[in-house]
């Protein structure tokens, strides 16, 4: 359209041009060639034919081309022709220049609501994207807070394990303490037992050296007193030293045996 436009423009400088060089009959010329009707070739007379198809189709006279005279008149009248067929030719150009426009505003609107409807997908297609961007970040941090549970989770386990350990480590050193003391207790008394034991044994061990030493005495008593008489009372007794008490294990009731048995022999 602006091609046609520009070129309607050209052919009416061109026109312009000739009829100021030419006169009227150049324009005349001019408008049909421009209409179709003529060629740049083609000569007056094609022209005078021309003429007179329009005298046959409006009704209106016009003499040949070149009578002088008359050309003024065939002028004012194809130039008024001419002049209606440019203004059909403006209108159907402003007609075509505005469904043009309405065209390309129409396309642009279209293309305006094209672009829209792409925006609005490509902002759509975005904030989907983002909302599983953001899901997806949900979703790892729910995962690292589930990993972090469990974690901590292994340590309060672990840590729980590791005291229960020392406690059982403490009890069991507190049993084989324990343990311990009793042991030394137990030791502690064998050995006073033992030392109770030794010293029950040492006084009577004691007391039997005490006995003898007693036994010992009064035999030199005895011996020494009465030797003689002694001598011969066991001479003339029917007892022998066969009788004497037997030790029998017993050292206490052996001695009080032997002590009976001098006492007897000595004075009765």
């Amino acid at each position: 359209m602006q091609l046609q436009n520009k070129r309607r423009l050209r052919a009416e400088s061109s026109l312009q041009r000739q009829s100021q060089i030419a006169g009227c009959s150049a324009e005349v010329r001019a408008v049909a060639i421009d209409e179709g009707c003529l060629n740049k070739t083609d000569s007056n007379n094609d022209f005078n034919a021309l003429a007179h198809a329009f005298e046959s189709s409006t009704d209106v006279l016009l003499p040949d081309i070149g009578n002088t005279p008359s050309s003024s008149r065939v002028c004012s009248v194809v130039s008024e022709q001419d002049h209606k067929q440019r203004l059909a030719k403006k209108a159907k150009a402003k007609a075509a220049a505005r469904a043009a426009e309405s065209e390309v505003a129409c396309s642009l609107q279209q293309k305006k609501d094209a672009v829209a409807k792409a925006a609005a997908r490509a902002s759509e297609n975005e904030m989907q994207c983002c909302n599983q961007l953001r899901r997806r970040a949900t979703v790892n941090a729910n995962a690292r807070a589930s990993e972090n549970d469990i974690q901590r989770q292994l340590r309060l386990n672990k840590n729980a394990e590791t005291t229960a350990n020392a406690r059982a480590s403490e009890n069991d050193a507190q049993r084989q303490l324990q343990l311990n003391r009793n042991a030394e207790a137990t030791a502690n008394v064998r050995a006073s037992e033992t030392t109770d034991d030794c010293l029950n044994r040492l006084g009577e061990v004691i007391q039997y050296k005490s006995r003898i030493q007693g036994i010992v005495q009064l035999s030199f008593v005895v011996i020494s007193l009465s030797f003689d008489s002694h001598l011969l009372k066991l001479k003339n007794n029917k007892m022998s030293m066969a009788s004497l008490p037997i030790f029998t294990g017993d050292a206490t009731l052996w001695f009080a045996q032997l002590e009976a048995y001098f006492c007897t022999q000595c004075f009765f």
